[in-house]
């Protein structure tokens, strides 16, 4: 995050067969849009405490003040969405 530079989160391996990726944040907020965010463009499973949570509880769970469609649109925009292994920076193709 641009404006709050505390807002930090960290995604680490923990198995990878299958594939289970650790997710942590000092801040529940944060740590719900990420796993929304990866919900949402991978289909998978999110978990809390070995507790399945849907989508439906994690939008609840990002923040009163956090659009999660806007931020979604917004992602879907992202020049590095037109990333490939041909084009690695296609923000520097001119």
């Amino acid at each position: 995050d641009r404006q709050n530079s505390d807002y930090i989160y960290e995604i680490t391996p923990i198995s990878s067969v299958p594939m289970v990726l650790g997710l942590q944040s000092e801040f529940l907020e944060l740590g719900a849009r990420v796993a929304l965010f990866l919900q949402l463009e991978t289909s998978c499973e999110i978990r809390r405490l070995d507790q399945k949570i849907g989508e439906t509880e994690l939008r609840q769970l990002v923040g009163q003040d956090f659009n999660v469609d806007a931020a979604i649109e917004r992602a879907s925009q992202s020049i590095w969405r037109k990333s490939s292994l041909e084009i690695p920076y296609p923000n520097l193709v001119r």
